[in-house]
């Protein structure tokens, strides 16, 4: 049953659309898929499918669906649609938006931070009166965030972004060491943040910190217990992620963005991510349909041919944005060295580097994977071959 799980690509500048059958076999292509105005029909002797499309295309009734086989689980159907509504794909790029970063850390709290791998105390007990968000969504604070000619930070304000926190170096206490402008647990010697340029201001990483000594100040409630600072940022979903990180892109010329991340896992190993993200947003159609609604599918479907009674069941379509991404994932040292003038050439040519938790790292890493399987018949013809795999990430508005 073909159209269970077809996906759809529009393109509203060349107003062509891709049709991706997933397991289409040839008898099920000899059956054919009917094209009409307001969708697409799959019939088999009694039982028939139907996929409405009219809330987004107009289609030409009768005209004859060009099949390109891709591959051998999937064949691609080209359509060259009369219109495709601009209404609703507009809609679906308003709804997708950065949300606040889920921040737990109040000022009605004091705390001690910590060394996550060696327990070394980096700041004594003490609470922040002022508690706020990075402004911008940026994740280069020097940059962005603290210049000439802002005002001075001072040691009762915190301030938080992906995965780091900013406050005024006179609350750190003797337990960093200083490298350039990096710093360092002064007993594991593992990198804990750097110091930014124009004032006397540390960027700590998350991920590289434990809380602990946690008091409630305005509720006589202590709570003398330690866990990772991470846990007090809730996680983030691939799509709040990459929305963040798009934000902190470098252009490479009219049509790409380039992020290049680093991460370090819980056993000190470094990894790199390096993404070449396409500027054109892509949209998507997709059945609604769940597992267990797939199951019913295929029981009605069975019922039908057995009893010889006619059936036609409706699968509706939910509209989804994606990005197209092409991307490396380098995660132990053999494959950095193997790639080592790649990474030496992003480097050079000034893409900052930005380090995110090992945590968001498995989440984009996750969600490339997922639909790295069927995302390159989609893209038909194939964009320019250039190193690494190609996948989408898939906006979700959860």
């Amino acid at each position: 049953m073909p159209l269970e799980s077809l996906i759809i690509s529009l393109d509203p500048e060349s107003k062509n659309i891709n049709v991706l059958l997933v397991h289409l076999d040839e008898q099920e292509k000899k059956q054919c898929i009917k094209v009409t105005e307001d969708g697409l029909r799959w019939l088999q002797a009694n039982y028939e499918q139907f996929v409405p499309l009219d809330d987004y295309v107009t289609l030409l009734s009768g005209s004859a669906p060009a099949f390109v086989k891709v591959n051998e689980r999937a064949t691609l159907l080209k359509l060259n649609p009369l219109s495709i509504e601009q209404q609703p794909l507009e809609e679906q790029i308003s709804a997708v938006a950065i949300k606040p970063l889920p921040c737990q850390l109040t000022e009605a709290m004091s705390f001690k931070l910590r060394c996550n791998h060696c327990n070394l105390d980096l700041v004594s007990q003490r609470s922040f009166s002022c508690i706020r968000p990075v402004p911008k969504h940026s994740m280069q604070p020097n940059k962005v965030f603290f210049s000439e000619n802002m005002r001075p930070l001072y040691p009762s304000q915190l301030y938080y972004g992906l995965n780091f926190i900013v406050v005024n170096a006179c609350v750190l206490d003797s337990g960093y060491k200083r490298c350039n402008e990096r710093i360092h647990c002064n007993r594991c010697l593992q990198q804990l943040g750097e110091l930014l340029q124009f004032q006397p201001s540390a960027l700590l990483f998350v991920d590289t910190i434990c809380i602990s000594n946690i008091r409630h100040l305005d509720l006589r409630m202590r709570k003398y217990i330690e866990c990772p600072l991470q846990r007090l940022f809730r996680p983030l979903s691939a799509t709040q992620l990459l929305l963040r990180l798009l934000q902190n892109a470098t252009p490479n010329g009219p049509d790409q963005l380039r992020i290049f991340l680093k991460t370090v896992d819980e056993y000190g190993q470094l990894q790199y991510m390096l993404l070449r993200v396409d500027n054109r947003l892509r949209h998507l159609l997709r059945p609604k349909l769940s597992h267990s609604e797939r199951r019913e599918l295929l029981k009605e479907k069975n019922k039908a041919l057995e009893q010889a009674t006619q059936l036609m069941h409706v699968i509706n379509v939910k509209s989804l944005l994606a990005r197209c991404i092409r991307y490396n994932y380098f995660r132990n040292d053999e494959q950095l060295s193997a790639h080592d003038e790649m990474i030496q050439e992003w480097r050079k040519v000034g893409i900052p580097m930005l380090r995110i938790a090992h945590d968001m790292m498995m989440t984009l890493n996750r969600e490339l994977q997922s639909n790295m399987y069927w995302v390159p018949e989609l893209e038909h013809p194939l964009p320019a071959k250039t190193d690494g795999r190609l996948s989408y990430i898939i906006y979700s508005k959860n």
